[in-house]
């Protein structure tokens, strides 16, 4: 799978939980903008995927637990 695809996978995530957390959605999609833009800036998209999953699930814990 190359970055393209997989940011497209990170991108229908990202907006599979903005469904599901309709008041995150300004922070998901921060996040989200972030991971691409550090991508294009030449960092790990598996690193920066990750990161971008694990801080959006970390901000629903916190705002749903």
């Amino acid at each position: 799978m190359n970055t393209d695809e997989r940011v497209l996978q990170l991108r229908q995530w990202c907006k599979e939980k903005i469904s599901n957390y309709s008041k995150l959605k300004n922070e998901i999609m921060g996040l989200y903008e972030l991971a691409v833009t550090e991508i294009e800036d030449g960092a790990s998209v598996s690193h920066e995927i990750d990161l971008c999953m694990s801080d959006v699930e970390e901000l629903i814990k916190e705002n749903y637990n």
